[in-house]
């Protein structure tokens, strides 16, 4: 449920966070640092955070052609979204930092990385994505329905 704060904000609130969603996934598919590629390919969420992106866009549009009001659940699911996004950011940055910071140690290169808990982190924050990129897809399907009657 939208909180009562953001009530008076809703279309708005959808066109927000549709922004910073987008934002957000740019950071994390352009990431350069070969290692952060390297990981983030095992567990295949670029990829995922792509068809994110591309499904947004895609309600943006259409919402925008057919001069549409998004409703509630929709501006949900995707501040839900939004949020998860946040997690695999900030992770992607932790990772990053711990990855800096590993190479600058003597004799790193026989040295076990301490990172491990991102990564854990980050896969779980990948299967959460999952979750709501479906429970995005349902909802967009709904309002497509509600709106086509």
């Amino acid at each position: 449920m939208i909180p009562a704060f953001l009530l008076p904000l809703e279309g708005h609130l959808f066109i927000e966070t549709s922004k910073k969603l987008l934002n957000k996934i740019f950071d994390i598919t352009n990431e350069k640092d070969k290692d952060i590629i390297e990981i983030t390919n095992s567990i295949d969420i670029n990829s995922k955070v792509e068809l994110v992106e591309t499904i947004i866009t895609d309600i943006n549009q259409e919402i925008k052609i057919h001069h549409l009001e998004p409703n509630k659940s929709l501006e949900m699911v995707l501040l839900q979204t939004s949020h998860i996004l946040d997690k695999i950011h900030n992770n992607i940055v932790e990772l990053k930092k711990g990855i800096e910071y590993h190479k600058t140690l003597w004799f790193h290169s026989f040295r076990s990385t301490n990172y491990s808990i991102i990564i854990e982190e980050l896969k779980e924050n990948k299967i959460i994505l999952d979750t709501r990129m479906n429970d995005l897809i349902k909802i967009i399907q709904l309002f497509k329905t509600i709106k086509s009657i």
